[in-house]
């Protein structure tokens, strides 16, 4: 979903720069719930208020519930199907490849000098190579980041 909403927030409709898509996207996925209804109620609520809000939201969950409604009433018959079944092993690798394109295309304007360098390895060998939770490494690389870059960061130098 990332690319989906970044392209559509940022460069089709301007209603946020690339700054202020990355801040609400860190804190969409920082509190529970699905990262785009989370970022849909995030933008409604900034442009509109409390009713732009409520519609976003519901903008957002209305048409992935109702798909999934019809799919759980009418084909749930069919999900042991060797099509289905073929079809669902195809669709992996372009989720990985979306999440992929995702992560590059949102990561490569965050990490712009050498200190975020080390800072990304670092987190990367804890998260890969040590299997740390999650948590820890969200923790690990907020306090990284207040100690390498200080108190304001503005992808420069710390102010």
């Amino acid at each position: 979903m990332c690319p989906v909403i970044q392209r559509k927030m940022v460069e089709e409709k301007e209603w946020l720069n690339e700054d202020d898509f990355l801040s609400l996207l860190a804190v969409s996925q920082s509190v529970p719930g699905a990262l785009a209804i989370n970022t849909a109620f995030q933008v409604g609520y900034r442009l509109f208020g409390v009713k732009g809000a409520f519609i976003s939201l519901l903008g957002a969950a209305l048409p992935s519930f109702l798909i999934i409604i019809v799919i759980a009433a009418y084909l749930i018959d069919y999900r042991e199907h060797s099509l289905v079944e073929t079809a669902f092993r195809g669709i992996l690798p372009a989720i990985v490849a979306l999440i992929t394109s995702a992560v590059w295309k949102l990561g490569k304007g965050s990490i712009t000098n050498i200190k975020g360098v080390c800072l990304f390895v670092l987190l990367l060998i804890g998260g890969y190579g040590l299997s740390l939770h999650p948590f820890i490494i969200l923790l690990a690389g907020a306090l990284g980041g207040i100690v390498l870059f200080g108190r304001f960061y503005d992808g420069g130098e710390a102010r």
